[in-house]
């Protein structure tokens, strides 16, 4: 028999919508304020989930992450967002699942250490979970006019914007997009010891980061939440 050992599943969003879309099929157990986030536990189609909303930003993603580890004890995290694209291939609404992901703005460099480095653990980028990645990549044939890629994805605390530091960007990191949470989330999960995969759908500018009421809002949030359902359909075919 094959364990399912990735079962609490947390799950977090950064944007409006999303959340919402899935609790429509999410059997609602308890609902946690913790931190002035809200957790919902409870399960969807069978499986064991925790829903939370972490909003934008850096230190709201590792909260949610930390939360997840130690208030829930969850045995993996998926995180799902929007980000700039950085590679010219990518087209808005295109999901990006994350091979490894980076701190962009964590720049030491002046001391000597190569920008995106946290010297602490002579670490840079952190990997995602190939298995739960995999599973990810394979929802492609599911989506609704969007391509899916396989790449990295940086993270920082700002909407970037302007073609020069994108193009910086991508020649010194080789990323695929840039989000403002996955790697402060991929950071708490390396170190609690807790695999983690990454979904971000790509925006054609800051404006449409937030915009769940808009189409492609919608269309962004509808994606999301299929590759949610995918890895969850995979695991009700896996005894768990």
């Amino acid at each position: 028999m094959i364990v399912n050992t990735y079962e609490p599943f947390g799950i977090i969003a950064a944007m409006d919508g999303v959340i919402e879309l899935l609790l429509h099929e999410v059997k609602v157990h308890k609902l946690i304020i913790q931190s002035k986030l809200v957790f919902y536990q409870g399960l969807l189609h069978n499986h064991r989930v925790i829903l939370v909303r972490c909003g934008n930003g850096k230190v709201n993603a590792a909260l949610c992450a930390s939360l997840l580890a130690r208030l829930f004890g969850v045995k993996s995290i998926i995180i799902l967002g929007v980000s700039t694209p950085l590679d010219q291939s990518l087209t808005p609404g295109d999901i990006v699942i994350a091979q490894d992901v980076i701190q962009h703005d964590l720049d030491l460099s002046a001391g000597g250490y190569a920008p995106g480095l946290i010297p602490s653990l002579q670490l840079r980028a952190i990997n995602t979970d190939p298995a739960l990645s995999d599973i990810l990549l394979a929802s492609g044939t599911s989506l609704i006019g969007a391509a899916l890629y396989h790449g990295r994805v940086l993270t920082g605390d700002q909407c970037i914007t302007d073609t020069k530091s994108i193009q910086l960007l991508h020649s010194l990191f080789h990323g695929l997009a840039a989000d403002m949470e996955s790697a402060a989330a991929g950071l708490v999960c390396y170190l609690e010891r807790i695999p983690f995969a990454v979904a971000c759908a790509v925006a054609a500018n800051p404006a449409q980061i937030n915009m769940s009421d808009t189409p492609f809002g919608r269309l962004v949030i509808l994606n999301l939440t299929l590759v949610i359902r995918n890895l969850v359909s995979y695991f009700m075919r896996v005894p768990s």
